[in-house]
């Protein structure tokens, strides 16, 4: 799990992130002396209009998933030791943060044909770090929303913005992916940190979360537990002590199962019945 809360504990859940693209442009000049510039080319006059260019581009508006492309300058450099030398190249390193309208191949062709515009001689990079992803409503966001309502009383706004995250190595499996944590509000700044105070609630929030994936419904709702030494495990007490949590559904069956080395193992607590011999529902869940 990220760090995509905004302002408290619960207020946002990431369901997608924006790709990132970083750039390495060099614009080439001719080095020397600074009281001599008529025999030297000075690659900063040449790089100052293609950074406005690049800066000032409006790449999109943005739609309904997702906030509008942004390139940001995050380094300038020339290797240049000396205060009095005119520097033979510069370079400046961009990243670009994009959304769904845009690929790579895209992105570089737009680059491209921004910087080609200013004739100049230029070397050009790219370091790709992930591809926008979006994940569609399933399971999880739904026990997501409403575990952040039963637990913090609050309704979370769904979001994509902010950086990449490890979720987009997992979302090209076609698995649904969320992420939900503390406030990054200190976030990559000195002294990062998270509210101490917001854990407990943070883990009551995950527990729901878990709880409310442990149920199945079949035409008859079940929920499903993985244990240990499944033979000696308290099926009747583990049963009546889940139908207290106000969170599971009424009338549900206990299945609890233990994978042995070719099989599984499982035990059923039928709800007004309970423990049965074999259960069809239970099993197929």
């Amino acid at each position: 799990m990220n760090l995509p809360a905004k302002k408290k504990l619960g207020d946002t859940i990431k369901v997608g992130r924006r790709g990132s693209l970083s750039c390495f442009l060099s614009v080439i000049g001719t080095q020397g002396h600074s009281a001599y510039p008529h025999l030297a080319n000075n690659p900063f006059k040449n790089i100052g209009p293609v950074i406005n260019d690049l800066m000032n581009h409006e790449w999109d508006i943005g739609n309904e998933f997702f906030p509008p492309t942004n390139l940001e300058i995050v380094d300038a450099s020339t290797n240049n030791n000396a205060i009095n030398v005119i520097p033979g190249e510069v370079t400046i390193t961009m990243n670009i943060r994009f959304n769904n309208l845009w690929n790579y191949d895209l992105l570089k062709n737009k680059i491209s044909k921004i910087i080609d515009h200013h004739k100049i001689r230029y070397k050009l990079k790219y370091r790709e770090s992930g591809e926008p992803f979006l994940s569609k409503e399933g399971p999880l966001l739904k026990a997501s929303k409403n575990a952040i309502e039963n637990v913090l009383g609050i309704k979370p706004e769904l979001s994509t913005d902010g950086g990449t995250s490890d979720g987009r190595f997992i979302a090209p499996t076609g698995a649904e992916v969320i992420e939900i944590g503390s406030i990054n509000s200190s976030i990559h700044k000195a002294n990062e940190c998270v509210p101490i105070k917001d854990t407990p609630n943070l883990s009551r929030v995950y527990l729901r979360i878990l709880e409310k994936l442990s149920i199945a419904n079949i035409g008859n709702n079940h929920a499903i537990y993985e244990v240990t030494e499944i033979d000696d495990y308290n099926l009747e007490n583990s049963y009546k002590t889940l139908v207290q949590n106000p969170t599971l559904p009424p009338n549900f069956n206990l299945n609890v199962y233990e994978c042995m080395d070719y099989f599984f193992k499982i035990r059923t607590y039928e709800n007004g019945a309970g423990e049965t011999k074999s259960c069809g529902s239970g099993t197929v869940c």
